[in-house]
């Protein structure tokens, strides 16, 4: 998936606007209010949050469906190969134009420049409920921590009439090796991805005689290989592994307008060349670019130690205290001879020269269709000769 695509054709000042919230301030309040929340483990990584936000149905929605023909819109080119016509999305995925309309409109940046304040405060609201959930969902398996670095706040997927997803998982890029090519992919924030979590704006229901204006029948998400099959419901955010364990499709649509919100969590450093930059909150302008989480490990802590955790008492739970990081003893004096020590807000900002060459040489590679290989990746040919020489180097043995 793509981030930090902008709806709006104007130049922005992005130096001259306020810095995006990461997370909220946990306090003893909040640690309460999170301990209230109603979860239920699905399956193996599977968890949904019931009742985690209230919405104002009229308001949001209607903001979505006044953005979604531009967004669906923007996000196509149309080709022409052999003699068939094509729609390829911005990561590359090709289309036959029939297939178009049954793809989700997704509005990659909810919040902009242009964005009215009350819908703003809304997404800034869902974002501080999906947080309070992942510190609920961390309890539940907290040697996740480690692999949350960063966030990339969420966008819209709005599915219409007969739309559909299919199957795939979150953390793959499509890369692929087939007769002496590599196809490598343009874009690698997705194999950094490694826990998502969606929100639900509006209710499926089982019948269009139940239909209102603000439902919508089909469209279970679907985990295939935990045999899961979630009926969304309005107010819940479900959590789920990014893996190859936890693939996942949409079903089919009925009738209605499903509705919802998706953001990743992910895990690695910059890496311009892979299109990877994460800022620090202070340099968090755009909406779903990846920005540090630097509270997380504290706030979970805070968390584990109420009597809101499943750790507080483990001779109540199923659980064992050498399970969870905060009763390991990993203690960060052992980390001097593998870690570097980063006071937080202390990273210098990235070379934008190499970010906007490197964002520039993706584009103009994806311009030539020509040369793009299966899902927007980059062919590469194999040096079999080059490896067998370093593999020599490495394993002597090696005929």
């Amino acid at each position: 998936m793509s981030y930090g695509n902008s709806s709006t054709n104007q130049e922005v000042d992005y130096e001259n606007l306020p810095s995006f919230p990461v997370s909220p301030k946990i306090t003893e309040e909040i640690i309460e209010e999170i301990g209230n929340i109603k979860c239920e483990i699905l399956g193996p990584g599977v968890v949904v949050f019931r009742n985690a936000f209230n919405i104002d149905q009229n308001l949001v929605l209607k903001y979505i469906d006044e953005k979604a023909d531009e967004a669906h819109q923007g996000r196509w080119k149309y080709v022409e190969i052999d003699g068939k016509k094509y729609g390829i999305n911005e990561d590359g995925f090709r289309y036959a134009i029939g297939e178009v309309p049954a793809t989700p409109v997704r509005l990659l940046d909810p919040v902009n420049s242009e964005t009215s304040e009350d819908i703003k405060d809304f997404f800034l609201y869902i974002e501080d409920q999906i947080y309070k959930c992942l510190l609920k969902y961390i309890d539940h398996y907290p040697l996740m921590i480690g692999s949350i670095w960063w966030k990339t706040r969420g966008h819209i997927l709005r599915y219409g009439d007969g739309g559909r997803l299919g199957c795939h998982a979150d953390n793959d890029t499509n890369y692929k090796v087939t007769k002496g090519v590599r196809y490598m992919p343009k874009g690698m924030v997705a194999s950094r991805q490694t826990c998502g979590a969606l929100v639900y704006f509006n209710d499926r229901v089982e019948s269009e005689q139940e239909l209102n204006g603000k439902n919508f029948t089909g469209g279970n998400l679907r985990f295939v290989h935990l045999g899961i099959s979630y009926k969304p419901q309005k107010g819940d955010i479900i959590f789920f592994p990014t893996n190859y364990v936890a693939s996942h499709d949409v079903e089919s649509m009925g009738k209605g307008v499903r509705y919802s919100y998706l953001t990743f969590f992910g895990q690695g450093d910059n890496d311009i060349k892979a299109g990877i930059v994460v800022v620090e909150e202070k340099k968090s302008k755009k909406w779903c670019p990846p920005v540090w989480f630097d509270s997380i490990y504290d706030d979970y802590e805070l968390y584990c130690k109420s009597p809101h955790s499943i750790y507080f008492d483990v001779s109540k739970s199923n659980v064992e205290p050498g399970w969870n990081p905060v009763y390991q003893g990993r203690e960060v004096a052992q980390y001097n001879s593998t870690h570097d020590a980063i006071e937080v807000g202390t990273v210098p900002d990235p070379d934008m020269s190499e970010v906007t060459a490197a964002e520039n040489a993706r584009k103009s590679a994806a311009e030539k269709v020509e040369n793009v290989g299966p899902c927007g990746t980059t062919p590469q040919e194999v040096d079999y000769a080059l490896m067998k020489s370093l593999n020599k180097k490495l394993v002597p043995w090696i005929e």
